[in-house]
């Protein structure tokens, strides 16, 4: 499930649950970093992309790139959409902990200059399914996924849970 909003408030606030976003979100300017460290992946280059259509792929664009998320496997997947000479996928990760989002760490999948457009890169990551418990006793984790390149980072970022088969 998307969901684009930076916050939450009012009637959105009683119905805080793992489909929403952290509560008081203040948007992906104001990420953490965790200390500034970045989990960078390694991948596989791809001629063509994930199967867009599949209700398993959730994607974002943004300043030309587009960077999508494959529930099944884990897999943040990146693509350029014009010349610019790298493009990224971020996903800050986030656990539930049965009453609130928990902060996890930042991924990023990137490409560079010797990519040409439309060439996707596949970074395998773990993160918690649904149907797995957590270090906090929660079960599932959920993302913001971001495209950013060369020429800056994408102005929003989607709200991606891992999967949908909430028990």
């Amino acid at each position: 499930m998307l969901d684009t909003r930076s916050g939450l408030g009012g009637a959105a606030a009683k119905a805080l649950d793992r489909e929403t976003p952290p509560p008081g979100d203040p948007g992906p300017e104001g990420e953490p970093w965790s200390g500034g460290e970045v989990e960078y992946l390694t991948g596989v280059r791809h001629a063509t992309g994930p199967d867009l259509a599949s209700a398993d792929i959730e994607c974002h664009a943004g300043n030309g790139a587009l960077a999508c998320w494959k529930k099944e496997g884990d897999g943040l997947w990146i693509t350029k959409t014009d010349s610019q000479g790298w493009a990224a996928a971020r996903a800050w990760v986030y656990a539930w902990d049965r009453t609130k989002w928990r902060y996890i760490k930042l991924m990023e999948c990137g490409i560079g200059s010797a990519w040409r457009v439309g060439e996707w890169r596949e970074c395998d990551t773990d993160i918690w399914e649904d149907n797995t418990r957590n270090t906090w006793g929660g079960r599932g984790s959920g993302l913001r996924l971001r495209a950013v390149g060369e020429w800056g980072q994408g102005g929003n970022y989607a709200w991606v849970r891992n999967d949908d088969n909430i028990s």
